[in-house]
């Protein structure tokens, strides 16, 4: 089975792989993000460009939310639990 399409697009789902995508966005509006995301909510976007990249920031956002929330999961081998020993995997 091939990987899915959103790999194209946005590589691993990693915490600085949106950050850097969210830099972009505010360079390009030339405010933050959340102040980007409020002003359009507030007017409704002026283009399809806009729409889209509000569509993207909202999404970048959660993605970075859910990462921040995820907890690490630790596998151990065989009946020895010590976590010294466990591998973590996040």
């Amino acid at each position: 089975m091939s990987p899915p399409p959103c790999l194209n697009d946005y590589g691993e789902y990693r915490r600085e792989t949106f950050k850097v995508m969210i830099k972009d966005l505010e360079r390009k509006y030339n405010m933050g993000i959340e102040e980007f995301i409020n002003t359009v909510r507030k007017r409704k976007p002026r283009s399809l460009e806009e729409q889209t990249d509000f569509m993207e920031a909202t999404f970048y956002l959660g993605v970075l939310r859910e990462l921040s929330n995820m907890r690490n999961i630790y596998i151990a081998k065989g009946s020895n639990i010590n976590l010294k020993e466990a591998v973590v995997v996040k």
